[in-house]
């Protein structure tokens, strides 16, 4: 019963982890600089010292919506509609990728638990 609530936890805290990035980074595409601006001045200050409570919310924030923004931001050499197409290429990747951990981390932590009890 014990296991079977920590694997519960576990596989949601994932759902959640990754569909926070999927869900950040398709609003990025939707919007663009809109949304990405906002992220930018809620996480990455500049010029302030930062608390210790400070730090632990920039981590929380670039952990749940990190990767999006990092993309977005690598593209801007290109043309609008460049990289709205290439962000859109990374947003189904991301989703497919997304998928494919989650069925990685979950099976090999149920044969580790197989294995080991």
């Amino acid at each position: 019963m014990n296991t079977e609530i920590s694997l519960l936890i576990l596989e949601n805290t994932l759902i959640a982890l990754l569909g926070a990035q999927n869900v950040y980074a398709f609003l990025i595409l939707l919007t663009g600089s809109l949304v990405l601006d906002m992220y930018e001045n809620g996480i990455h200050k500049e010029g302030s010292k930062r608390s210790g409570l400070e730090y632990v919310f920039l981590i929380i924030g670039v952990t749940l919506f990190g990767i999006g923004p990092y993309i977005y931001r690598k593209l801007d050499q290109h043309s609008w509609i460049v990289k709205k197409l290439i962000f859109m290429l990374f947003c189904i990747g991301l989703f497919i990728g997304s998928i494919i951990l989650f069925a990685i981390i979950m099976s090999s932590v149920k044969y580790a638990l197989t294995v080991f009890s």
